[in-house]
């Protein structure tokens, strides 16, 4: 759309609703909302978002999930076979057998980035630092210029 026609549209809009009568409020409307609040506020405290809980009540009901957790843990130990625990470690390693070479070139090259960190001097850290702050106060300026350009709306003129 051209910004003639977002003129022209934009202003004849806003004429058609400035015809349109205020609508005003039903008379039981604020009646009505402030029950609700009273309602929910007279709720038991167990009814209410755990939050909202007497720090005690939250205290109990934190250990007794916890408790339930814990059990639970206990119960699958025990009725879980322990051979199958067991094996799980080797079909891991099997299963990252074929990622075993590139595992070591990336073991090698880690080794390598420290080695190169550790010769590294001071003054050369520092300019590291600062170029890489300047890096990303530069992205944050960039993205918010980005925002005001993409979502700047020119200021409307009535007449």
């Amino acid at each position: 759309m051209s910004p003639e026609y977002e003129k022209q549209l934009e202003e004849r809009i806003h004429q058609e609703l400035a015809k349109v009568p205020e609508r005003s409020a039903p008379v039981n409307l604020l009646p009505n909302v402030m029950a609700a609040i009273a309602q929910r506020e007279a709720r038991p405290w167990w009814r209410k978002p755990i939050p909202q809980w007497p720090r005690n009540h939250r205290m109990v009901f934190v250990t007794v999930m916890l408790a339930f957790v814990m059990s639970a843990a206990f119960g699958i130990w025990q009725l879980w076979p322990h051979e199958a625990i067991q094996g799980i470690p080797a079909q891991a390693a099997t299963a990252f057998e074929p990622m075993r070479p590139v595992l070591s070139v990336m073991e090698t090259l880690g080794r390598a980035s420290a080695l190169m960190l550790q010769s590294i001097t001071q003054p050369w850290l520092i300019g590291l630092g600062v170029a890489f702050v300047f890096l990303y106060l530069s992205c944050i300026g960039m993205g918010m210029a980005w925002y005001r350009v993409t979502f700047h709306k020119a200021p409307a003129s009535h007449a």
